[in-house]
């Protein structure tokens, strides 16, 4: 769903937009000119659908350049396997997150918990994704005119980060879970 020239929600599950996957989080894509950025996994159940309905709202799904992950709990990471396979892109997090992702760490992800409490079915399946950059405080990344600032934001998660999104005319940020 496009929200404005250059920035679409992708992905809401049933805490939010309802538009995918119910256990999915909200995932953005930010046009860069050249490519996308995405902001966010989602669970990963919705990944096939989500990206054959991209080319309908006018993005190619082979120009999503990298994902940026705010932080590990499933909603937000489970989907950035099944991402990476499908599009190839470079998969960015903070070292905190890299390193659960990376290892499929269910129980530091809160993954174990919450199937336990009901918030995930017992066949929820969460697969490793390599992580391509791990990106630390204040750090600043840059994709054609986009320029993408790694914030810490611990509270909600202690692996917690936000993106600010500078371009030209436009300055977001992502937050995740954050407030």
């Amino acid at each position: 769903m496009r929200i404005a020239a250059g920035l679409h929600i992708v992905m809401s599950g049933a805490l939010g937009m309802d538009l995918s996957d119910p256990l999915d989080c909200n995932v953005y894509l930010i046009g860069t000119g050249e490519s996308w950025i995405m902001f966010d996994a989602g669970a990963g159940r919705s990944v096939d659908s989500v990206l054959a309905a991209l080319p309908a709202e006018g993005i190619d799904p082979a120009r999503i350049e990298a994902l940026l992950l705010t932080h590990g709990h499933a909603d937000h990471s489970a989907g950035a396997a099944r991402l990476r396979q499908q599009v190839g892109m470079r998969v960015i997090a903070g070292a905190q997150t890299a390193a659960m992702v990376a290892g499929a760490d269910e129980a530091a992800i809160s993954l174990t918990a919450a199937r336990r409490a009901g918030g995930y079915p017992a066949d929820f399946v969460y697969r490793a994704c390599p992580i391509g950059r791990v990106v630390a405080d204040n750090e600043t990344m840059q994709f054609g005119e986009t320029r993408v600032t790694a914030v810490a934001t611990p509270g909600h998660s202690h692996d917690h980060l936000a993106f600010l999104v500078t371009q030209p005319g436009r300055t977001v940020l992502v937050s995740g879970d954050a407030l």
